[in-house]
Order: structure tokens, then C-alpha cells, then sequence
């Protein structure tokens, strides 16, 4: 799942196929769900339609029907960036609300600085820069250091300073990349690699 999480679609789609064929064998019926879910993302990513966005939903109520609810945050997270390239800005908004309800309910808090960085890029796209997407992007990036989390800590202060370039304000931007990676000067992930060529 981490191919998921660090953005790389073939090893995602090489990791789904595998699973889906090891858990067919042993008919672990959850990990067959949560491969569709996988699975129905992976098919938005050239169909941008609504229709493909809700099949992400219908796999999510599936895989919540198997009585888990592991990992559901970082699940709704895949419905909202389907609903979000189909358009349906407003949904995905919801959705990560819905995401954020999840946390608060079942302290599955590992996704949450993750969850925080998304709802503020996507306050930033769909309703401009002013408060509420900087206080979303603050807040990822508290929780990441709460959580002692590098890697999303990174990501999220790439996304800030990417938003403080665009509000004319370079000199905040660098400063908030450099705290990030002298927390994380070792780290080795896309987004560790983007904050460098950035300073």
C-alpha cells in the first residue's frame, strides 16, 4: 500500500493484481474488498466521470459490509480524489469531512495530517486563498509533528509553501521548507526530493 500512498500507479496496479489473486486463493474475503476499492480508484484515473467516483463508493460499502473499518480514512480519501477530478468539488469536500468524522469516532489517527493536507489544497483550489485552506494546512502540519510523522510533515509543507508562492510570499515558503527537512534530513520520498529542488 505504500506504492499507493507515494503516488506510483504501476507498482499500485502490480500490488492489486497480486493480492487479488493471493487472496482469491485463500478466500480472504477482506482483502478482496479492499482491492476492489483499490481497484475502482485506479479505473478513475483515466475515466474522470461521476459515475466512476460513485463505483468508489458502492466498493467502500462493500468493504465496510466485511465488519472492518481499518484503514476506512485513507479509503475515503481515494473517493475524494476521484469526486474531486470529476468535478464535484463540493462532494469532496464532504467526504473528507466524512474522513475526519471517521478519525474523531475511531482514533485511527495515522492518515490524519494527510487528511488535513487534502482538505487544504482542495480549499485552496475550489475557494481561493484565504483562511480556511492555510488553517487546514497549519493544522497538517501540527498533527504530523503530534504524530511524529516526517513523511506526511514533508508533504504538507510542500503543499503550504506551494500556496505562499502563489500569495507572493517566497521568503515564508522557504523558511516553513527548511524547518520541514532539517526535521527530516535523511528522508527519501517524492516529496522529500521536491522540497530540495525547491530550496
Amino acid at each position: 500500500l505504500l506504492h499507493l500512498i507515494s503516488e506510483d500507479i504501476p507498482s499500485t496496479r502490480l500490488w492489486a493484481d497480486r493480492t487479488r489473486g493471493l487472496a482469491q486463493r485463500k478466500g480472504q474475503v477482506f482483502w478482496l474488498r479492499l482491492v476492489d476499492v483499490v481497484t475502482a480508484w485506479l479505473d478513475t484515473i483515466h475515466d474522470t466521470t461521476a459515475t466512476a467516483a460513485q463505483e468508489i463508493d458502492r466498493r467502500i460499502q462493500e468493504y465496510r459490509a466485511t465488519g472492518s473499518g481499518l484503514g476506512l480514512s485513507w479509503l475515503l480519501l481515494l473517493r475524494k480524489d476521484a469526486e474531486e477530478r470529476a468535478g464535484l468539488h463540493q462532494r469532496a469536500l464532504s467526504t473528507i469531512e466524512e474522513a475526519l468524522e471517521f478519525v474523531r469516532d475511531s482514533d485511527e489517527r495515522y492518515y490524519l495530517p494527510e487528511i488535513h493536507r487534502q482538505q487544504g489544497e482542495l480549499l485552496w483550489k475550489s475557494l481561493g486563498k484565504g483562511g480556511p485552506a492555510r488553517e487546514a494546512l497549519e493544522t497538517a502540519l501540527r498533527t504530523s509533528a503530534e504524530l511524529d510523522s516526517l513523511a506526511w510533515g514533508v508533504r504538507a509543507a510542500c503543499t503550504y509553501a506551494d500556496m505562499l508562492v502563489d500569495l507572493d510570499d517566497p521568503g515564508s515558503a522557504r523558511t516553513l521548507l527548511e524547518r520541514a527537512m532539517t526535521a527530516a534530513p535523511s528522508l527519501q520520498t517524492a516529496d522529500a526530493r521536491r522540497a530540495r529542488i525547491l530550496l
